[in-house]
């Protein structure tokens, strides 16, 4: 049987190391093959891999010892010829990994939200993994009507990965988003930590994948990876931008925290290759991430929280400043 999993099924590399002893992955390797292993290995273990061996994909030392570590907690051991682990990634542990991660994807996540130009994506099923925006101008957003107050300050990391650069501009579509997410908490007294018309990215997150929005390990593996560029800070939220996969037509992914299958805080991750007329995706993530859990989107189009696909976003509802603002980024 084929390696299933949506993070490692279209690499063909993988898919003959499964099978074929002469291909199993050795300490030395470098190439596409290796990036999604060290992927697998930290969302699956949290694997300590150092962003020099990220960067050049390469079967390195932090590489060599996460898969062994791997191997060891799963006992994956060849009882023909071995009576201990080795540091190689053969038949056996390319099919654990797969597994793993098949199961990660289809493990029911109430914290995990895939956003589309319509709604909802529905979690992938298991017989489609083993068998297998448009661009506008927004209005002027006013006038408000008066809102309660809640002068909070929120707290975001925003990062965006080595690839975006090639798929879109991540400088200029953050600047729209966050722009409009101002004129959208404005009137209820709120605004971001900076103040700045638009704040600097933080550290480059190394990813040479396209994110496949609706694979978990997939997206954990993109914070997994902006963890190694900058270490988590429990009260801020991290937004990263990054180029999703041709398939589907997601905005934006919300996932991680106390709900989420994976082990990693709270965190966005925005589609530079997509933008919305409207231009608010980054706050519709936002309130996505001020709970724990999936909140049903609003009806009404002038809410930044609809998913509908005429949504104009000319609000952010009273419902959704509270939750913001009493979220582990706003309090």
């Amino acid at each position: 049987m084929p390696l299933v999993s949506l993070l490692l099924s279209d690499d063909p590399r993988l898919q003959a190391c499964l099978v074929n002893d002469a291909a199993h992955v050795v300490p030395g390797a470098a190439g596409r093959h290796v990036g999604l292993i060290q992927k697998a290995l930290m969302v699956l273990d949290r694997a300590a891999v150092s962003l020099t061996e990220l960067r050049s994909a390469v079967y390195g030392p932090t590489t060599t010892a996460a898969v062994l570590a791997y191997k060891r907690r799963r006992n994956i051991v060849n009882r023909a010829y071995q009576t201990s682990a080795d540091n190689i990634v053969g038949k056996m542990t390319i099919a654990t990994m797969d597994n793993e991660l098949l199961h990660l994807d289809l493990r029911a996540a109430p914290g995990r939200v895939v956003c589309t130009h319509g709604g909802h994506a529905p979690p992938p099923s298991r017989s489609a993994l083993v068998g297998a925006g448009t661009p506008g101008v927004v209005g002027a957003p006013g006038p408000f009507k008066p809102k309660k107050q809640r002068p909070a300050k929120l707290r975001i990391i925003v990062q965006k990965t080595n690839r975006a650069r090639e798929f879109g501009d991540a400088d200029g579509l953050f600047a729209q988003l966050y722009k409009r997410a101002r004129e959208l908490l404005a009137p209820h007294g709120m605004d971001f930590t900076t103040g700045a018309a638009t704040p600097a990215f933080g550290p480059e997150v190394i990813d040479a994948e396209k994110v496949i929005a609706g694979s978990a390990g997939s997206c954990g593996s993109v914070m997994e990876s902006a963890l190694r560029a900058l270490a988590d800070k429990p009260d801020t939220l991290r937004v990263i931008f990054c180029p999703f996969s041709d398939t589907g037509d997601a905005f934006g992914v919300t996932d991680g925290g106390p709900k989420s299958a994976l082990t990693v805080p709270r965190f966005c991750l925005i589609n530079v290759r997509k933008q919305r007329g409207d231009l608010g995706t980054l706050l519709h993530e936002m309130v996505h991430a001020a709970r724990p859990e999936m909140v049903a989107p609003d009806p009404d189009i002038n809410s930044v929280f609809s998913e509908a696909d005429n949504r104009s976003a000319t609000e952010l509802p009273e419902k959704h400043a509270e939750s913001i603002v009493t979220s582990f980024f706003g309090r």
